[in-house]
Protein backbone atom coordinates (compact mmCIF):
# COMPACT_ATOMS: atom_id res chain seq x y z
CA UNK A 1 0.00 0.00 0.00
CA UNK A 2 1.58 3.43 -1.11
CA UNK A 3 2.31 6.27 1.87
CA UNK A 4 -0.47 8.56 0.87
CA UNK A 5 0.82 11.24 3.06
CA UNK A 6 3.99 11.89 0.94
CA UNK A 7 2.15 12.83 -2.14
CA UNK A 8 3.29 16.52 -1.94
CA UNK A 9 6.69 15.72 -0.73
CA UNK A 10 7.42 13.59 -3.61
CA UNK A 11 5.58 16.28 -6.10
CA UNK A 12 8.14 18.86 -5.04
CA UNK A 13 6.24 19.80 -2.11
CA UNK A 14 3.21 20.61 -4.27
CA UNK A 15 0.12 18.01 -3.88
CA UNK A 16 -0.31 16.61 -7.27
CA UNK A 17 -4.41 17.45 -7.68
CA UNK A 18 -4.39 16.49 -11.38
CA UNK A 19 -2.52 13.18 -11.15
CA UNK A 20 -4.65 12.12 -7.94
CA UNK A 21 -7.47 12.55 -9.85
CA UNK A 22 -6.95 10.82 -12.57
CA UNK A 23 -6.08 7.90 -10.67
CA UNK A 24 -8.84 7.79 -8.30
CA UNK A 25 -11.02 8.31 -10.83
CA UNK A 26 -9.84 5.28 -12.99
CA UNK A 27 -8.82 8.24 -15.89
CA UNK A 28 -5.34 6.89 -15.41
CA UNK A 29 -3.44 3.24 -14.16
CA UNK A 30 -0.74 2.73 -11.95
CA UNK A 31 2.31 0.83 -13.24
CA UNK A 32 3.72 -1.29 -10.22
CA UNK A 33 0.46 -0.85 -7.86
CA UNK A 34 0.71 -4.25 -7.08
CA UNK A 35 -2.55 -6.42 -7.24
CA UNK A 36 -5.78 -5.03 -8.61
CA UNK A 37 -7.77 -5.36 -5.17
CA UNK A 38 -7.94 -1.75 -4.58
CA UNK A 39 -11.22 -0.66 -6.33
CA UNK A 40 -11.36 2.03 -9.06
CA UNK A 41 -13.12 5.00 -6.95
CA UNK A 42 -15.09 6.18 -10.15
CA UNK A 43 -16.77 2.87 -10.72
CA UNK A 44 -17.21 2.42 -6.72
CA UNK A 45 -18.90 5.22 -6.66
CA UNK A 46 -21.30 4.74 -9.35
CA UNK A 47 -22.08 1.76 -8.28
CA UNK A 48 -23.40 2.91 -5.23
CA UNK A 49 -25.11 6.27 -6.45
CA UNK A 50 -28.64 4.68 -6.56
CA UNK A 51 -28.59 3.30 -3.53
CA UNK A 52 -26.73 6.76 -2.00
CA UNK A 53 -29.39 8.62 -3.91
CA UNK A 54 -32.50 7.16 -3.22
CA UNK A 55 -35.68 8.50 -4.63
CA UNK A 56 -33.38 11.27 -6.17
CA UNK A 57 -31.26 8.74 -8.16
CA UNK A 58 -34.25 9.33 -11.51
CA UNK A 59 -32.84 12.49 -13.23
CA UNK A 60 -29.77 12.83 -11.23
CA UNK A 61 -26.75 13.88 -12.63
CA UNK A 62 -24.53 10.76 -11.55
CA UNK A 63 -21.56 12.34 -12.87
CA UNK A 64 -21.48 15.29 -10.99
CA UNK A 65 -22.35 13.21 -7.84
CA UNK A 66 -19.05 10.79 -8.77
CA UNK A 67 -16.72 13.85 -9.20
CA UNK A 68 -18.04 15.25 -6.20
CA UNK A 69 -17.16 12.10 -4.37
CA UNK A 70 -13.66 12.02 -5.66
CA UNK A 71 -13.16 15.58 -4.85
CA UNK A 72 -14.10 15.00 -1.35
CA UNK A 73 -12.11 12.07 -1.26
CA UNK A 74 -9.20 14.00 -2.66
CA UNK A 75 -9.74 16.92 -0.36
CA UNK A 76 -9.02 14.56 2.70
CA UNK A 77 -5.94 13.41 1.20
CA UNK A 78 -4.77 16.12 0.99
CA UNK A 79 -4.86 16.93 4.11
CA UNK A 80 -2.82 14.55 5.25
CA UNK A 81 0.13 15.46 3.67
CA UNK A 82 3.71 15.31 5.46
CA UNK A 83 4.82 18.71 6.17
Amino acid sequence: MPDLTGLAKANGGVFPFDRAYEIISGQQGVAGHGTSEMPIWGDHYSEKAPRELGPYYQGADVASYVRGKILALIGYISTMQAK
